[in-house]
């Protein structure tokens, strides 16, 4: 049966600043992860994202950015993430999350709906969603982070969608400045920690002076500005 669902979900103005696309960097960026055993970090894999504005043919301006994401922890598959954004505020235009060569998720987000076939379970199912925006994907969540205006103390609640299930809404705050290692040397950085649900801590590292996102920590497990990718391209 379709996957059919009317969702009434509105951001709080006050705990939600505006996404400025502009800010997102072209480019390509390897990460190293490392995960902890013994109290101490052994190489697990590496992360691949590559940012680029999408070629499309008439529009003059503000066409839309495309977003490859690339991950392989330890040896299992290589994950991939493909994302349209908006060049205006980055909200999704299209989505298509799981394994490289095998979705797990493809949708399209209209001005009220969300469209598309949900591949996780047994046989494919149609999702087709009710939205009412504004509403990001969390797969590309890490990116906006760095397009939010980011300083001491601030908190935003960003409302999010990942094709299955209902919107939920992501709590994310400022918890302060940090320096971080990166290959040309230390970087200082805006740590903006969230929570999963089941209480995992998460952190982010976005450079204060030009927005790059330098790494992320999940748990016991990170990942940082370096390392190879040449297995990920």
């Amino acid at each position: 049966m379709p996957l059919s669902l009317l969702v009434l979900l509105a951001a709080a103005s006050s705990a939600l600043p505006g996404f400025d696309g502009s800010k997102l960097r072209p480019g390509e960026s390897c990460y190293a992860m490392t995960t902890m055993v013994d109290g101490k970090p052994v190489p697990a894999g590496a992360v691949l994202r590559r940012i680029e504005r999408a070629p499309t043919a008439g529009r003059k301006a503000g066409s839309p950015w495309t977003v490859t994401i690339r991950s392989r922890y330890d040896a299992e598959a290589i994950a991939e993430t493909l994302l349209t954004l908006d060049y205006r505020d980055l909200r999704p235009l299209t989505v298509r999350d799981g394994d490289v060569g095998k979705p797990r998720t493809e949708l399209i987000y209209g001005p009220d709906r969300v469209t598309g076939t949900d591949y996780s379970g047994d046989t494919p199912q149609p999702v087709d969603v009710g939205i009412a925006p504004p509403l990001w994907d969390p797969a590309g969540l890490e990116l906006l982070l760095t397009a939010l205006p980011l300083a001491p103390g601030l908190h935003a609640d960003i409302p999010v969608f990942s094709g299955t299930g209902k919107p939920t809404m992501v709590a994310v705050d400022v918890i302060g400045p940090q320096a971080v290692t990166t290959p040309d040397g230390p970087v200082q950085a805006w740590v903006v920690g969230k929570s999963w649900a089941d209480g995992t801590p998460v952190n982010y590292f976005v450079a204060t002076a030009d927005r790059r996102l330098l790494g992320i920590d999940v748990g016991d497990v990170s990942s940082r500005l370096g390392g190879d990718c040449s297995a990920l391209k």
